[in-house]
């Protein structure tokens, strides 16, 4: 018998062998079935960017877009404050912007 203790399905090209926890400096990001990622440290925090119209962007520089909202996550935080909460609460603020120049 084969017995799995950790798999990963990847839709798309293979890009060769990736180690557990490796450090990935650069990565593309693209926004297929959703329209925000959550990027984690090595201690469960996270950064949650969303991006309603989904475009994409790479981890090294996050290049600008129409619409674009970090929520920092962190291991202590309240269960209320979830990505999906969070994610939801922005979709719904339809009235409060910030305009940044770019």
């Amino acid at each position: 018998p084969l017995y799995f203790s950790e798999i990963m399905l990847n839709e798309g090209s293979y890009d060769g062998y990736h180690t557990p926890s490796e450090e990935v400096t650069s990565a593309r990001i693209d926004f297929m079935n959703n329209s925000y990622v959550n990027l984690y440290d090595r201690d469960a925090n996270y950064l949650q960017v969303i991006r309603p119209n989904k475009e994409s962007f790479n981890t090294d520089v996050l290049n600008g877009a129409e619409v674009t909202i970090l929520a920092p996550h962190f291991d202590d935080d309240n269960s209320f404050d979830n990505d999906v909460s969070v994610f939801i609460e922005a979709l719904n603020q339809t009235n409060q912007t910030i305009n940044v120049l770019r």
